[in-house]
């Protein structure tokens, strides 16, 4: 489902996982918060996956609370990510939510690791603006000489710091 509550329908595109099982759980004990955001109104679970079907293969890319916040969207930092790779004078990149300094919630901002040492943050920024949504456009960039993973390859989010 997307953000709106509508079904996914096209290929590639993303959404919330919601799976409808024959014996869900009733709920979290004496918390009926978190109970509540568990469930859809007519008894789906919410994964809290992000994912997509491209050539009828389903894949998780994301986790919503991995989201950023711009502005009332919720933008996913691997989709930002991905395409950022893209640049032939990118190595590696990472995206985090930084706040919008018109305190709107969130901007992107993005790590790279550069192939190329003459990439410029306008690079990326030109680069990105033919390719995603206005909203999904990094704010800002920080070259890096490397991208933080865990030994599984995630990337470690709360270990860059904007310098």
């Amino acid at each position: 489902m997307d953000e709106e509550g509508n079904l996914v329908t096209e290929d590639g595109e993303h959404g919330e996982l919601q799976i409808l099982m024959p014996h869900p759980m009733k709920g979290y004990r004496n918390n009926s918060a978190a109970t509540a955001e568990a469930f859809t109104t007519d008894g789906w679970v919410r994964t809290g996956d992000v994912g997509c079907v491209r050539n009828s293969k389903w894949y998780i890319v994301d986790r919503i609370k991995d989201m950023i916040k711009v502005r009332g969207w919720q933008v996913s930092p691997v989709e930002i990510e991905e395409t950022i790779r893209l640049h032939p004078g990118v190595l590696d990149a990472a995206v985090t939510g930084v706040p919008a300094d018109d305190d709107s919630g969130e901007v992107p901002h993005a790590f790279i690791n550069k192939k190329d040492e003459s990439l410029t943050e306008e690079d990326v920024k030109v680069f990105l603006g033919v390719r995603l949504a206005k909203y999904k456009e990094v704010e800002a960039v920080t070259f890096v000489s490397s991208i933080p993973k865990s030994a599984t390859g995630k990337i470690l989010r709360r270990e860059l710091k904007i310098v």
